[in-house]
């Protein structure tokens, strides 16, 4: 699966990226929401994982152009500042899952692993 993953903080950026990779993902880095909607835009990931609060454009943004382009493209935003940016209003932009930080990788692993199999195309036909 091609993760794209926004994310402010380098080291978590870094961190998470790499923990991607070893789950079997090709994970596309941004450092913002800028960032993200150009890579976006060139790659085309099958998810999207995004900080709420980043400078310049926030993950609010980024989520809002990714389903603008692809409502299908499951979004999961990551917030550090839950009295800043709630559940109710993640859902309201579109993310499809809310969690918050610091990240439980197995519970990051679980929701992405629903995604997977959700979104898994069979390549053999059916007859």
């Amino acid at each position: 699966m091609r993760i794209l993953l926004a994310e402010d903080d380098e080291a978590t950026r870094t961190m998470l990226g790499e923990w991607l990779e070893e789950q079997g993902h090709q994970a596309l880095l941004a450092k913002d929401g800028l960032e993200g909607i150009m890579v976006f835009n060139g790659h085309k990931p099958d998810l999207v994982i995004t900080d709420c609060l980043m400078p310049q454009v926030s993950g609010r943004t980024l989520t809002q152009h990714v389903k603008c382009q692809n409502q299908d493209i499951p979004v999961i935003m990551l917030t550090g500042f839950s009295e800043r940016f709630t559940r109710a209003e993640a859902e309201r932009i579109g993310a499809n899952e809310y969690l918050q930080k610091p990240v439980m990788l197995a519970r990051l692993k679980q929701v992405i692993d629903m995604y997977d199999r959700y979104y898994a195309v069979d390549p053999t036909p059916t007859l």
